[in-house]
C-alpha cells in the first residue's frame, strides 16, 4: 500500500534503440491475489480450472444472504446443487468432486456454474478434463 515509482526497461529489436526506458508511478490502495473488489461485494472465486478431481468455490458474503450455487451441463440441465440455503456474513468454501445430484460422476466437458446470493448473480464456465 502506498505510492511507488519505477522504471520499465524494454529491449528493442531496432539495431538503433536498444532500449527503451519507461518511468513509472502508481499508487497502490488496496492489495488482492485475486482481483480488487470494493470490500462489500459478494466475491467467488474457483480454482483450478480446468480441473480433474474436483473444483473448490470460495465465497465471500459481505452481509447474511440466502445462497444458490449449482452446477450445469452445457445443454442448459442443472446437474447438481452445492448449497441453497440462508448463510451469514463471512468466507466459505464449497467443493464440487464432479457428481451429478444421482451421484454418477459427469463426463470430461464444459459446465456452468450458477451462483446466486441476494440480488447478486454470476456465473461462469468450468472445464472437466479427464
Amino acid at each position: 500500500m502506498g505510492d511507488y515509482e519505477g522504471t520499465i526497461w524494454v529491449t528493442s529489436n531496432d539495431p538503433e534503440v536498444t532500449t527503451i526506458e519507461i518511468p513509472v508511478y502508481f499508487t497502490v490502495d488496496y492489495a488482492s491475489a485475486i482481483e480488487s473488489i470494493a470490500l462489500n461485494d459478494i466475491r467467488i472465486h474457483h480454482y483450478p480450472n480446468p480441473f480433474k478431481e474436483h473444483i473448490t468455490f470460495d465465497v465471500y458474503l459481505p452481509a447474511a444472504s440466502f445462497v444458490d450455487l449449482e452446477i450445469y451441463n452445457f445443454s442448459g440441465q442443472r446437474i447438481y446443487s452445492l448449497i441453497h440455503q440462508n448463510l451469514n456474513s463471512g468466507n466459505y468454501t464449497f467443493i464440487w468432486n464432479g457428481d451429478q445430484m444421482n451421484n454418477k460422476e459427469v463426463k470430461n466437458g464444459i459446465y456452468f456454474y450458477r451462483f446466486k446470493a441476494g440480488q447478486t448473480e454470476k456465473t461462469g464456465k468450468l472445464i472437466l478434463l479427464d
